[in-house]
């Protein structure tokens, strides 16, 4: 009879946790753990400590002394959360770095399917151009992530100019550095006219 309560106990309690399992899904985890404050004070803590043991260990302005660089890093990291106004950055600031990223990457991707590094010579642009989006991505980052503060600029109503700013400039520096011929065309020419002279 003990036996058989112990077995209904087990069944009763698996049964109840696959319940709970069922209905708990990876958005209550990721809720909770915002809750919690992970996102908020947590991650920000471990990116601001990991960067900077990552630069007093790399430049070692304080010696090779990796107890002093983590206590550094540690009340830095714990100093940067004191206020509101660091984690609020990070909250900000992460979503927007990820769309950015996507960009950049799909750009690499679209570059990537249509040009190849045997092509020689026509690679070397698309670095521009995978800059050029970078660059775009970082600027639409910075402003999105500030819009709201006092004393930035606005994006929503300057960036379309801007960004038509940048196309003009790049099409006008594509057509000067294109418009000069290369190094070796002008060879060609002195070395024809001087087998012509003998």
């Amino acid at each position: 009879m003990k036996k058989a309560g112990v077995m209904y106990g087990i069944l009763a309690g698996i049964t109840a946790i696959g319940t709970v399992a069922a209905e708990w899904t990876f958005t209550d985890t990721l809720n909770y753990a915002a809750s919690m404050g992970v996102f908020k004070y947590v991650l920000p803590f471990l990116l601001i400590f990991a960067i900077v043991y990552g630069l007093l260990s790399k430049t070692k302005i304080l010696g090779d002394n990796n107890g002093v660089n983590a206590i550094i890093a540690l009340a830095l990291g714990l100093l940067a959360l004191v206020g509101d106004y660091v984690p609020n950055f990070f909250e900000k600031i992460m979503p927007n770095v990820g769309m950015a990223l996507a960009i950049i990457l799909a750009a690499v991707v679209l570059l990537g399917l249509f040009f190849s590094e045997e092509e020689g010579k026509g690679i070397k642009w698309i670095k521009y151009v995978i800059f050029g989006v970078g660059a775009i991505a970082f600027l639409a980052v910075v402003s999105n992530s500030f819009s709201g503060q006092p004393g930035y600029w606005d994006w929503q109503r300057y960036g379309p100019a801007l960004i038509t700013l940048l196309v003009i400039a790049g099409v006008i520096a594509l057509i000067a550095w294109g418009g000069k011929g290369n190094d070796d065309g002008k060879k060609t020419l002195k070395s024809t006219k001087k087998e012509g002279e003998s």
